[in-house]
């Protein structure tokens, strides 16, 4: 039956086929699909509607973090808290992206945006001992001027003991909100404290009481007097404009500090909008801190602008007349004197002209060593369709262009690319674009990690964040290695943030100084070795705490603090699953430890025959439903249900190896999978979902012949 539908659907499409006229490209150039917004900024709780033009086909909306902003299946967005986010539209195989940026609710009478920068937080007390070479590598001191932490007005004090001071007695020095979830104080004496001594408050009025107590996750300190204070992300949040309160209790005496959160600072934002000839321009977007005005500005012939404090944005008159790719930049400042930069590039297009913009990239590098860079570049004009080419010799073997991006490995230096695009239905339309790659040698230093015992840790992967304070280094404003054993790293001169991660330990110091004087990093942390012993291949295994299901360490050596621990862990081996439980307790050893099997589970659900359906629940790993022929031949095979479920199909040969795979089709984010199959041999077709959200749900998997 399902075949007898399938044919006729066919039947009918090839009908419709010769019914309609073919209109000539000459007649009717077909414009290529766009977003109607590239960047959107959006309150906590307002909504936005975005569009795809120049198309009918069925579009997927996606979130790359549900958690500050969800689309709908109408292109609905719904701030949910601040943060940033972008918003993923799929029509076919090309991909529309919308950068959103999510600000707090405004409080009366202001109007600032959220910080975007955030520390992750730590449940650690523990102190890593730093050992310092040519120079201190290290400086886990902060500066004694807050960034963030301006005085509150009309005479009360920030930062300020409010016990009465006393000679030699515990007082907070400084305070300083490092983002919407660090805060940061300074004592003037060294005292041992725990996260049970702290209490952080927050109230939105100056003559407020501090009604709000805000959860605390974690503190750390290297050297039990400036102390790192992390909120939990998941409840609490400093909000900008907001009054922030710090008191220590369980001491002789209770001592408190408070400050309001400002976050001032100038910004820069490099934007890029695609448009038609003679189509307007988009406004864009600024939330500056009261009424804002324009600064200065450098725009292109035939456009003009103006600020709107109305509607908080810039505001476009003026259109384009030719292609090709045109360059803006427009400064707002507003009350408190914060400037907002906005670097604009407009890529124009028309039925008889094309646009290619590709953006400069820079990046650092190891000493000898080239590094591999990737950008998303943008066309506009023509039909819609290009071909491209690399016109320079030296580049040729080292480019190249595809879905979307322009990518290839570089020595350090300035590279020029010069790109050609051509409309592949009108090859006489074509444009030439320079790339600029820019890459710069870092500085070489030795790294050794260490274990509580002294050991450089060998066996196990430890990943260093360096967070550069110069945020607009366009060479190194943030980098990640991990390193195992003793190894090199680069880094541009400056002053980092400085986290590193292992096992369950993780700590943030917060002046990491590189110079000519750094050669090495040397770090002694805390942690101590664990082997597992098991009779299975545990290499790969992730193991998670069962009280905490987001913290896991990985295989059958890692590393962890002094504790206990009952880690939990699954293992796929062919159609076969495990469920693994281990117990661990260290108290200042290396220690090992014995693995049980606590399940042991078939994914092989059952079978499946031509032209049925078998009802499936979803899980987040593939279930697989056997599949024989009877002849050899095409066949189909698909998922079925409610149109908001996402699944993802693949097919294994009878010794479980990969022959195909399959994700949405362009209508439906359900999967279907074609492939030629051998009379008698048996066949493996597997299914899971994407999301946790689809975790339990079911769907219909059924199968077809084509022929």
């Amino acid at each position: 039956m399902k075949l007898a539908k399938k044919m006729m659907c066919l039947v009918l499409a090839m009908a419709l086929t010769v019914a309609m006229p073919v209109t000539p490209a000459s007649a009717a150039k077909k414009k290529a699909p766009k977003l109607n917004k590239k960047k959107l900024t959006l309150t906590v709780g307002k909504t936005a509607k975005l569009k795809v033009k120049n198309t009918k086909k069925k579009i997927k909306w996606s979130s790359s973090k549900k958690s500050v902003a969800t689309v709908n299946k109408k292109g609905k967005v719904t701030a949910k808290k601040a943060g940033k986010t972008t918003i993923t539209a799929k029509v076919g195989k090309k991909k529309l992206k919308c950068k959103i940026t999510v600000t707090p609710k405004k409080v009366k009478n202001t109007a600032t945006p959220s910080p975007t920068s955030t520390v992750k937080p730590d449940t650690d007390n523990s102190v890593p001992k730093v050992t310092p070479t040519v120079a201190p590598t290290v400086k886990p001191e902060v500066e004694n001027t807050p960034a963030t932490a301006t005085p509150i007005p009309t005479g009360i004090p920030t930062a300020t003991p409010t016990a009465t001071p006393v000679d030699n007695s515990l007082k907070i020095v400084s305070m300083e909100i490092k983002d919407s979830f660090l805060v940061q104080i300074t004592l003037n004496k060294e005292q041992e404290l725990t996260k049970e001594n702290f209490v952080v408050k927050m109230k939105r009025f100056q003559n407020g009481k501090y009604n709000n107590i805000l959860d605390i996750s974690s503190i750390r300190t290297g050297d039990q007097k400036t102390y790192s204070i992390g909120l939990d992300s998941n409840t609490s949040e400093f909000s900008v404009g907001e009054y922030v309160q710090v008191t220590i209790t369980g001491l002789e005496e209770t001592i408190s500090a408070e400050s309001i959160y400002t976050e001032m600072e100038d910004k820069t934002e490099d934007l890029q909008f695609s448009v038609n000839i003679e189509d307007e321009l988009d406004n864009i977007t600024v939330n500056g801190k009261g009424y804002c005005t324009i600064l200065s500005k450098t725009l292109p012939e035939g456009i003009s602008c103006k600020y709107s404090n109305v509607e908080s944005c810039i505001q476009f008159t003026g259109t384009f007349s030719t292609a090709g790719v045109r360059e803006g930049t427009v400064v707002v400042e507003d009350e408190l004197g914060n400037k907002y930069t906005n670097n604009i590039v407009w890529i124009v297009g028309g039925e008889e002209g094309i646009a290619l913009y590709v953006p400069p990239m820079y990046a650092m590098t190891k000493e000898n060593q080239e590094v591999p860079v990737s950008a998303s570049y943008q066309a506009m004009g023509g039909s819609g369709s290009y071909s491209f080419s690399v016109l320079d010799d030296e580049y040729k073997d080292i480019v190249s262009i595809e879905d979307g991006y322009v990518s290839g490995s570089f020595p350090s230096g300035t590279h020029n690319i010069n790109i050609k695009i051509t409309d592949t239905e009108d090859e006489t339309i074509t444009s030439t674009f320079t790339w600029k790659v820019d890459i710069k040698t870092g500085r070489t230093i030795s790294v050794k990690i260490k274990d509580a015992k002294g050991n450089i840790i060998e066996d196990a992967e430890t990943s260093l964040c360096f967070l550069n304070k110069n945020y607009d280094d366009l060479y190194c404003s943030s980098i990640s290695y991990s390193v195992c054993g003793e190894e090199t790293i680069a880094l541009m001169d400056g002053t980092y943030q400085f986290e590193i991660f292992i096992g369950n330990y993780n700590c943030i110091l917060q002046n990491f100084e590189v110079s000519s004087e750094t050669t090495t990093l040397e770090y002694t942390l805390p942690v101590y070795n664990v082997v597992l012993s098991s009779t299975l291949d545990i290499s790969g295994v992730q193991w998670y705490e069962s009280t905490d299901s987001d913290n896991y360490v990985v295989g059958d050596i890692f590393y962890l603090k002094n504790g206990t621990y009952t880690l939990t862990g699954k293992l796929i081996e062919g159609m076969k699953e495990y469920i693994l439980q281990t117990e661990i307790t260290i108290d200042g050893e290396n220690t090992t430890a014995n693995v049980t099997i606590e399940e042991e589970n078939n994914r092989i659900l059952g079978a499946l025959t031509f032209e049925t359906s078998q009802e499936v629940t979803l899980k987040d790993d593939f279930v697989y439903y056997s599949f024989t022929p009877e002849e050899s031949g095409t066949y189909a095979f698909y998922s079925s249900g409610e149109d908001d479920i996402d699944t993802y199909g693949e097919l294994l040969d009878e010794e479980y190896n990969l022959l195909s795979e399959a994700d949405d089709t362009e209508t439906s984010r359900h999967f279907e999978l074609t492939y030629d199959l051998e009379a008698g041999n048996t066949y493996y077709i597997g299914i899971r979902c994407y999301g946790k959200d689809h975790i339990g749900r079911t769907v219909e998997l059924s199968s077809y012949g084509i022929g």
